[in-house]
Protein backbone atom coordinates (compact mmCIF):
# COMPACT_ATOMS: atom_id res chain seq x y z
CA UNK A 1 0.00 0.00 0.00
CA UNK A 2 2.74 2.35 0.60
CA UNK A 3 4.14 1.72 -2.92
CA UNK A 4 1.21 3.02 -5.03
CA UNK A 5 -2.04 5.50 -4.61
CA UNK A 6 -3.85 5.21 -1.63
CA UNK A 7 -5.99 7.49 0.55
CA UNK A 8 -6.89 8.09 4.35
CA UNK A 9 -10.10 9.13 5.82
CA UNK A 10 -11.89 10.62 9.35
CA UNK A 11 -13.83 12.97 10.95
CA UNK A 12 -11.88 14.83 13.35
CA UNK A 13 -12.89 17.93 16.09
CA UNK A 14 -9.98 19.85 17.28
CA UNK A 15 -10.04 21.34 20.55
CA UNK A 16 -8.48 24.51 19.28
CA UNK A 17 -9.06 25.82 15.46
CA UNK A 18 -4.97 26.99 16.05
CA UNK A 19 -2.88 25.72 18.91
CA UNK A 20 0.31 26.88 20.04
CA UNK A 21 2.38 24.04 18.09
CA UNK A 22 1.42 21.62 14.99
CA UNK A 23 -0.47 18.85 16.11
CA UNK A 24 -0.29 15.57 14.62
CA UNK A 25 -3.49 14.27 12.91
CA UNK A 26 -1.75 10.83 12.37
CA UNK A 27 1.54 9.79 11.26
CA UNK A 28 4.35 6.96 11.11
CA UNK A 29 8.19 6.91 11.00
CA UNK A 30 11.03 4.65 10.82
CA UNK A 31 14.89 5.08 10.72
CA UNK A 32 14.74 7.94 12.89
CA UNK A 33 12.88 11.36 10.55
CA UNK A 34 14.82 9.66 7.51
CA UNK A 35 11.07 7.39 6.62
CA UNK A 36 7.68 9.01 7.01
CA UNK A 37 4.09 9.72 6.67
CA UNK A 38 2.31 12.32 8.01
CA UNK A 39 -0.90 14.59 8.66
CA UNK A 40 -0.75 17.83 11.03
CA UNK A 41 -3.10 20.82 11.79
CA UNK A 42 -0.36 23.35 11.72
CA UNK A 43 -0.62 26.49 14.70
CA UNK A 44 -1.92 28.78 12.03
CA UNK A 45 -5.11 26.19 11.16
CA UNK A 46 -3.54 25.57 8.07
CA UNK A 47 -2.81 21.32 7.34
CA UNK A 48 -0.03 19.16 6.14
CA UNK A 49 0.55 15.79 4.18
CA UNK A 50 3.44 14.60 3.08
CA UNK A 51 5.92 11.32 2.65
CA UNK A 52 9.47 11.00 2.72
CA UNK A 53 12.18 8.56 1.89
CA UNK A 54 15.47 8.31 3.04
CA UNK A 55 15.86 11.85 4.44
CA UNK A 56 14.98 15.67 3.33
CA UNK A 57 15.91 15.39 -0.49
CA UNK A 58 12.99 12.58 -0.99
CA UNK A 59 9.36 14.57 0.07
CA UNK A 60 6.14 15.00 -1.68
CA UNK A 61 4.30 17.43 0.84
CA UNK A 62 1.34 19.64 0.40
CA UNK A 63 0.58 22.56 2.87
CA UNK A 64 -3.17 24.49 2.37
CA UNK A 65 -2.63 28.06 0.76
CA UNK A 66 -4.66 29.18 4.12
CA UNK A 67 -6.48 28.48 7.46
CA UNK A 68 -9.03 26.42 7.43
CA UNK A 69 -9.59 25.76 10.72
CA UNK A 70 -10.05 29.17 12.77
CA UNK A 71 -9.07 30.19 16.35
CA UNK A 72 -11.89 29.11 18.56
CA UNK A 73 -13.35 26.53 16.06
CA UNK A 74 -14.47 23.38 17.65
CA UNK A 75 -17.20 21.68 15.09
CA UNK A 76 -16.74 17.98 13.44
CA UNK A 77 -15.01 17.90 9.60
CA UNK A 78 -14.26 15.44 7.32
CA UNK A 79 -10.92 15.35 6.26
CA UNK A 80 -9.19 12.89 3.27
CA UNK A 81 -5.84 12.91 2.82
CA UNK A 82 -4.58 10.99 -1.00
CA UNK A 83 -1.77 9.88 -2.52
CA UNK A 84 -1.56 9.85 -6.13
CA UNK A 85 0.59 8.12 -8.62
CA UNK A 86 1.47 10.50 -11.42
CA UNK A 87 1.33 8.50 -14.77
CA UNK A 88 3.76 10.98 -16.52
CA UNK A 89 7.10 11.28 -13.81
CA UNK A 90 5.74 8.37 -11.53
CA UNK A 91 5.94 10.36 -8.66
CA UNK A 92 3.78 10.31 -5.67
CA UNK A 93 1.62 13.37 -5.34
CA UNK A 94 -0.48 14.09 -2.24
CA UNK A 95 -3.50 16.24 -1.67
CA UNK A 96 -5.71 17.33 1.15
CA UNK A 97 -9.17 17.75 1.13
CA UNK A 98 -11.62 19.64 4.09
CA UNK A 99 -15.87 18.72 4.14
CA UNK A 100 -16.12 17.39 0.82
CA UNK A 101 -13.77 20.21 -0.98
CA UNK A 102 -10.15 20.56 -2.16
CA UNK A 103 -9.08 23.94 -0.46
CA UNK A 104 -5.90 25.76 -2.36
CA UNK A 105 -2.66 24.09 -1.60
CA UNK A 106 0.64 24.28 -2.81
CA UNK A 107 2.63 20.57 -2.85
CA UNK A 108 6.14 20.01 -3.85
CA UNK A 109 6.65 16.45 -5.45
CA UNK A 110 10.06 14.89 -5.50
CA UNK A 111 9.26 11.70 -4.42
CA UNK A 112 9.21 8.45 -6.68
CA UNK A 113 6.82 5.10 -5.43
CA UNK A 114 10.36 3.28 -6.02
CA UNK A 115 12.18 5.72 -3.81
CA UNK A 116 9.44 4.86 -1.05
CA UNK A 117 9.66 1.12 -0.89
CA UNK A 118 11.90 1.27 1.94
CA UNK A 119 9.16 1.94 3.98
CA UNK A 120 7.78 -0.13 6.46
CA UNK A 121 4.60 -0.53 8.14
CA UNK A 122 3.95 -2.62 11.14
CA UNK A 123 0.70 -3.85 11.43
CA UNK A 124 1.50 -5.89 14.85
CA UNK A 125 -0.83 -4.89 18.26
CA UNK A 126 2.24 -4.12 20.10
CA UNK A 127 3.10 -0.28 19.49
CA UNK A 128 7.14 0.30 17.55
CA UNK A 129 8.78 2.70 16.00
CA UNK A 130 6.79 1.73 12.54
CA UNK A 131 3.39 1.48 14.19
CA UNK A 132 0.51 4.00 12.49
CA UNK A 133 -0.43 6.32 14.99
CA UNK A 134 -4.02 7.72 15.32
CA UNK A 135 -3.99 11.28 16.52
CA UNK A 136 -0.09 11.27 17.27
CA UNK A 137 2.74 10.29 15.70
CA UNK A 138 5.10 7.02 16.12
CA UNK A 139 7.51 6.15 18.51
CA UNK A 140 11.08 7.18 17.69
CA UNK A 141 10.16 10.83 15.97
CA UNK A 142 12.23 13.58 17.02
CA UNK A 143 10.56 16.79 15.30
CA UNK A 144 10.14 19.01 19.10
CA UNK A 145 7.47 21.21 17.55
CA UNK A 146 4.71 18.61 17.23
CA UNK A 147 2.18 17.83 20.01
CA UNK A 148 -0.04 15.13 19.62
CA UNK A 149 -4.04 15.92 18.55
CA UNK A 150 -5.84 17.43 21.29
CA UNK A 151 -9.34 16.82 20.63
CA UNK A 152 -11.61 13.56 18.67
CA UNK A 153 -11.20 12.03 16.01
CA UNK A 154 -13.56 9.18 14.31
CA UNK A 155 -14.24 6.42 11.44
CA UNK A 156 -10.69 6.33 10.47
CA UNK A 157 -9.80 4.75 7.46
CA UNK A 158 -6.99 3.55 5.32
CA UNK A 159 -7.78 2.64 1.76
CA UNK A 160 -5.64 0.74 -1.12
CA UNK A 161 -6.46 3.34 -3.77
CA UNK A 162 -7.00 7.32 -4.13
CA UNK A 163 -10.73 8.47 -2.90
CA UNK A 164 -11.94 10.57 -6.02
CA UNK A 165 -14.57 14.07 -6.45
CA UNK A 166 -17.62 12.41 -6.06
CA UNK A 167 -16.58 9.81 -3.44
CA UNK A 168 -15.43 12.23 -1.47
CA UNK A 169 -18.53 14.42 -1.23
CA UNK A 170 -20.64 11.09 -1.15
CA UNK A 171 -18.41 10.80 2.33
CA UNK A 172 -18.99 14.15 3.51
CA UNK A 173 -22.33 14.54 2.73
CA UNK A 174 -23.48 11.03 4.68
CA UNK A 175 -21.94 12.21 7.82
CA UNK A 176 -21.01 8.75 9.37
CA UNK A 177 -20.99 6.62 6.67
CA UNK A 178 -24.23 4.44 7.26
CA UNK A 179 -22.90 1.21 6.66
CA UNK A 180 -19.23 1.70 7.81
CA UNK A 181 -19.31 -1.74 10.02
CA UNK A 182 -21.21 -3.93 7.39
CA UNK A 183 -18.91 -4.25 5.00
CA UNK A 184 -19.32 -0.85 2.85
CA UNK A 185 -17.90 2.59 3.07
CA UNK A 186 -20.93 4.72 2.86
CA UNK A 187 -24.50 4.22 1.88
CA UNK A 188 -24.48 4.73 -1.64
CA UNK A 189 -21.50 2.14 -1.58
CA UNK A 190 -19.35 4.47 -3.48
CA UNK A 191 -16.29 1.82 -2.27
CA UNK A 192 -16.49 -1.19 -1.73
CA UNK A 193 -14.67 -3.32 1.08
CA UNK A 194 -12.37 -5.00 -0.91
CA UNK A 195 -10.68 -1.33 -0.50
CA UNK A 196 -10.67 -0.70 2.53
CA UNK A 197 -7.53 -1.41 4.01
CA UNK A 198 -7.98 -0.94 7.60
CA UNK A 199 -10.46 1.11 9.14
CA UNK A 200 -11.39 2.15 13.24
CA UNK A 201 -15.05 3.08 13.64
CA UNK A 202 -14.55 3.68 17.70
CA UNK A 203 -17.39 2.50 18.65
CA UNK A 204 -16.62 1.09 22.19
CA UNK A 205 -13.94 0.93 24.28
CA UNK A 206 -11.60 -0.75 22.15
CA UNK A 207 -9.82 -0.32 19.00
CA UNK A 208 -11.21 -2.52 16.78
CA UNK A 209 -9.63 -2.22 12.90
CA UNK A 210 -12.40 -4.93 12.19
CA UNK A 211 -11.85 -7.10 9.54
CA UNK A 212 -10.35 -5.50 6.52
CA UNK A 213 -7.52 -5.92 5.00
CA UNK A 214 -4.52 -6.60 7.58
CA UNK A 215 -4.82 -3.99 10.04
CA UNK A 216 -4.34 -5.09 13.47
CA UNK A 217 -6.66 -4.11 16.52
CA UNK A 218 -5.01 -0.72 18.22
CA UNK A 219 -3.98 0.07 21.27
CA UNK A 220 -4.74 2.90 23.17
CA UNK A 221 -1.98 4.76 23.75
CA UNK A 222 0.02 8.52 25.50
CA UNK A 223 -3.63 9.65 27.36
CA UNK A 224 -5.80 8.54 24.65
CA UNK A 225 -9.24 7.57 25.89
CA UNK A 226 -12.92 6.56 24.45
CA UNK A 227 -15.43 8.81 23.97
CA UNK A 228 -19.14 8.85 23.31
CA UNK A 229 -19.26 11.78 21.18
CA UNK A 230 -19.50 11.59 17.40
CA UNK A 231 -19.91 14.13 13.70
CA UNK A 232 -24.10 13.13 14.04
CA UNK A 233 -24.23 14.50 17.66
Amino acid sequence: IWRASHAYSMWVRFDYGQATLAEAIFGMASDGNSNMILAQKNSNGTLTFGLRAGGLSNLSFTTTDVSVFANGQTGWHHLVFNVITDDASGNLLTEIWVDGNKPAQTASYTITATQYQNFTFDDEDSVTAHTLAIGGMSLGYTYFFLESLSGQIDEFAMLTRRLYLDEIKALYNNGVPKNFTSGTFDANQYIPASDVYLKYTFNNNTVNAGSAGDGADGTLYNGATYSTDTPND
